[in-house]
């Protein structure tokens, strides 16, 4: 998936939160592609997600 390289470099500091395409296959048959940040989960986890976006139901 290309994302305009503006969008791309601005993506960390905006409220986008992701990204969609759907391409053509053959056939007829369509891939449908999403792009999305990964937010910290509401409940607590055993997995690291110290390099996860901030979750926006958090913030107030």
């Amino acid at each position: 998936m290309m994302v305009p390289e503006t969008q791309g470099k601005n993506w960390f500091h905006d409220n986008t939160v992701g990204f969609e395409h759907e391409m053509e296959l053959p056939e007829g048959k369509k891939l449908h592609l999403l792009l999305e940040k990964d937010f910290t989960c509401l409940e607590n986890r055993a997995e690291d997600q110290s390099d996860n976006y901030p979750n926006p139901k958090l913030q107030h």
